[in-house]
């Protein structure tokens, strides 16, 4: 179902609120579509109620050797992937093939010195990519790679995340750089101008007053289609939508399991740089312990069901039809697609790389394809992967390989 329609049902159940762009006096939001955790029905899930097959997608390597996948965009028949450790932004036919590369890594004129992060504007179809060490926007031709202009950021906010949405980019700070100042999730950007026009969503309403990282910072903004981008922080309950240059709340998530912000002990909100990372330990260690949910996820949507997960010691996985309400919680997950037999396998977990309306991709990394190969040798891949063989020809030079599973 196109999404478009999908969300018109949504938005018939309420009226989203058009206020929320009023720099440093956000207010929580009301009459936002909910999403009642506590109504869920619990059941185990089987890949195979979604998924029909699953498809290797190895990544060329003859002209660049990736360390990881850190993210992927799709357009149309394109994988765009970035990898901020070999720095660079990569573009790949859906078959593996290598395209291009954007841009070089360098101090002269469209070159990037830290390549942060990239979006894309498919209307004028351009890609740009952050440069967050030079405080700078890089915009390339989607088509060509060539270099257009780049645009200096005036402002003093160190962002970690970006999309693009009408005529602006939408930054995600992910944690606050001075505590005692109000912290901003999201500041929305002028193209022309490079200024910070809006600062968005206080951390002390929206994300239960924590202002660090907690989760995998790059999943907290989700390209649901190609004009539209949801945003949730590690601790929000609410889901936002970022469409034609504009944030609206798109749905909101309430239930006992979802953390609040008295679960958040003011010890672990220690500012001291020394003890931050223990304090993030500690703070999730205690969140699994107590069984909340946290850091909504990986949502994507097929057949008028919307599909995510969060961070919880049970039941990670949820589903929520869009048409009657319903809610799913799946206490356990069972990959019949990927792998034959029916048995508990240690296995490291591929990562999510995002959907579009034909399925969804994920990443295993390098170090993770010895595993694959062995359970291939082992007789535990399932006949529904299409070209298993192929693991056969890995080895400590391949690419990180994707994985893409096909809807029913």
């Amino acid at each position: 179902m196109n999404i478009r329609k999908i969300f018109l049902f949504l938005t018939l159940l309420s009226t989203f609120l058009t206020g929320c762009h009023e720099a440093k006096d956000t207010k929580a939001e009301t009459n936002v579509p909910t999403i009642n955790l506590d109504s869920a029905c619990v059941s185990d899930f089987n890949y195979s109620e979604l998924f029909q097959s699953v498809r290797f997608i190895i990544l060329d390597n003859t002209e660049t050797l990736l360390a990881n996948i850190d993210k992927m965009l799709l357009h149309k028949d394109t994988l765009l992937i970035l990898d901020r450790k070999g720095q660079g932004v990569y573009a790949y036919r859906k078959d593996g093939t290598f395209i291009r590369q954007y841009g070089n890594h360098g101090p002269a004129p469209g070159e990037y010195v830290n390549c942060t992060d990239f979006t894309l504007n498919p209307q004028d179809e351009e890609l740009y990519i952050y440069d967050r060490y030079k405080k700078k926007i890089l915009t390339y031709e989607l088509h060509s790679g060539a270099f257009k202009r780049d645009l200096s950021i005036r402002g003093d906010c160190p962002f970690d995340f970006i999309c693009h949405s009408g005529q602006s980019l939408f930054a995600y700070q992910s944690q606050a750089i001075e505590k005692e100042k109000p912290y901003y999730l999201l500041h929305q950007i002028d193209l022309k101008s490079g200024k910070i026009t809006v600062h968005l969503y206080d951390a002390e309403i929206y994300n239960k007053g924590w202002k660090d990282a907690l989760t995998n910072a790059s999943q907290c903004l989700t390209p649901i289609s190609t004009n539209e981008t949801w945003f949730c922080a590690p601790l929000m309950d609410t889901v936002l939508s970022i469409k034609n240059g504009e944030v609206h709340p798109a749905f909101a998530l309430k239930g006992k399991q979802i953390i609040q912000k008295e679960d958040i002990p003011e010890i672990y909100k220690n500012s001291d740089i020394q003890v931050r990372g223990r304090n993030i330990a500690q703070l999730i260690v205690s969140l699994y312990k107590s069984n909340k949910s946290f850091g909504f996820s990986q949502f994507f949507i097929h057949k008028d069901n919307l599909y995510f997960q969060c961070n919880r010691k049970v039941g990670a996985r949820l589903q929520y039809n869009l048409r009657n309400g319903q809610v799913r919680q799946s206490k356990k997950s069972r990959n019949d697609i990927l792998f034959s037999k029916n048995v508990s396998l240690n296995r490291t977990l591929p990562g999510f790389l995002g959907a579009d309306s034909t399925g969804v991709y994920y990443c295993y990394r390098n170090e993770q394809l010895s595993e694959l190969k062995f359970f291939l040798q082992e007789g535990y891949l399932s006949d529904k992967v299409e070209n298993k063989e192929l693991l056969k020809q890995t080895n400590e030079d391949t690419n990180p390989m994707i994985c893409y599973y096909e809807f029913k």
